[in-house]
């Protein structure tokens, strides 16, 4: 944990490398999967500062040779995953082969360019790995360079992060960790996932100590611009004028009320979780190479420590304040919910757990024991539903002529 880039608490516990008993140190490195995104976001704002990039400018513009249907999608739908671009990863049987693979860009491209897009560009939030993969091709476009080349000369340098680099097939990386699964028995090897598939989109490997410099030449040492660090924070607008929770490369979420900046990674084999308040200038970063580590829980008990007020114990209203019937799955590119009446209020059933939630508002329900959960409805033309979580949140739309 840190404040105002001063370590307060670090420790390394574990092995990097069960094999050899190798133990988990500051300098270890690991894979940090999807937490590469907002890394990636970074670079690209800083090359529209210099006016290489366009947040208005098209797919097309600096890749003439994508003949998809997200052509015309601009690189801030690309920033905030509100491109309708289909994630690659969760095509139908994309993950029974072509994970493994060495990949060309324009293979890569090859796989989803083609889809039609999932919604009008702008119109809706769907987490996108292939929009992250189309911003490290737009860098290298722009800039006639490698994107790890540039990652490294405008982000890794300037930071201090010396052992941080994006993962390829062949080389050989000083202090790697090597990934585990655990399946309550006993631990295993992770599933091998190419890095040629993941880039901008999570294909980063780092360590604690440059994770550390990382924080400090962000908030601390001007890394970033203000302007730059206002397009991070600000959250963006769909084209309905509903906000979402998601900055350009960050999530944006609330824990106690203060706003908390955050992304997580989770690969085969890999966890990570970074998390920032600005309000208190405190930080926590957490690495680990154990595939499905709950990283969220984790996070949340280290910042309680740095509360003063105790957690909120105030009782919700059992009072339902509207007539529509919410029940139904809820879906998004990634999971899907589902919302049932029950007598009180409703039940949330989520890939954690069952909770029970009450009214608190019009369009409004809280969770009834732990008050760590609200969802908020949206009465749209497409009922969504928008769960707020400790560190993290979820927006799914209901699944039409689906009823649970």
């Amino acid at each position: 944990m840190l404040h105002e880039g001063a370590v307060v608490h670090q420790g390394c516990f574990g092995q990097s490398e069960i094999a050899w008993k190798r133990p988990a140190t500051a300098d270890s490195v690991f894979a940090i999967a999807s937490l590469s995104k907002p890394i990636t976001a970074l670079l690209v704002l800083k090359l529209v500062e210099d006016a290489a990039i366009d947040l208005e400018g098209r797919v097309a513009d600096y890749l003439p040779d994508y003949r998809g249907h997200g052509a015309d999608v601009r690189v801030k739908h690309l920033l905030t995953h509100t491109s309708g671009i289909p994630n690659f990863f969760l095509l139908p049987g994309f993950q029974d082969g072509p994970v493994r693979p060495f990949h060309t860009n324009q293979q890569l491209c090859d796989v989803f360019a083609p889809l039609p897009l999932l919604f009008e560009p702008g119109s809706r939030y769907c987490y996108s790995n292939s929009g992250y993969r189309l911003l490290d091709m737009i860098v290298e476009a722009v800039t006639g360079q490698r994107f790890d080349d540039v990652l490294k000369e405008r982000v890794f340098i300037p930071a201090n992060m010396t052992s941080s680099r994006v993962l390829n097939e062949t080389d050989i990386i000083p202090r790697r960790a090597t990934g585990y699964e655990f399946d309550g028995v006993e631990w295993r090897l992770a599933s091998p996932v190419s890095p040629s598939l993941l880039g901008g989109a999570g294909g980063v490997a780092t360590s604690l100590e440059d994770l550390i410099s990382f924080d400090r030449a962000l908030w601390q040492d001007g890394l970033a611009s203000q302007r730059v660090h206002e397009q991070m924070q600000t959250p963006v607008r769909l084209t309905s004028g509903r906000e979402e929770g998601m900055g350009m490369g960050w999530v944006r979420t609330t824990y106690r009320s203060e706003l908390v900046l955050s992304f997580s990674g989770g690969l085969s084999g890999f966890s990570s979780l970074y998390c920032h308040l600005p309000e208190r200038s405190a930080s926590v970063a957490l690495l680990s190479n154990r595939g499905g580590l709950g990283v969220f829980d984790l996070a949340t008990e280290i910042l309680d420590l740095a509360f003063d007020s105790p957690k909120s114990t105030a009782s919700p209203s059992r009072q339902p304040k509207t007539s529509r019937d919410w029940s139904g799955f809820y879906t998004d590119s990634i999971s899907r919910v589902a919302l049932r009446a029950v007598p009180d209020g409703y039940e949330l059933e989520d890939p954690w757990q069952t909770r029970l939630l009450v009214h608190t508002a019009d369009l409004e329900l809280t969770e009834v024991e732990a008050l760590g959960v609200t969802v908020r409805l949206h009465d749209e033309p497409h009922a969504a539903i928008t769960i707020n979580y400790p560190l993290t949140w979820f927006t799914g739309y209901l699944d039409a002529g689906v009823r649970d």
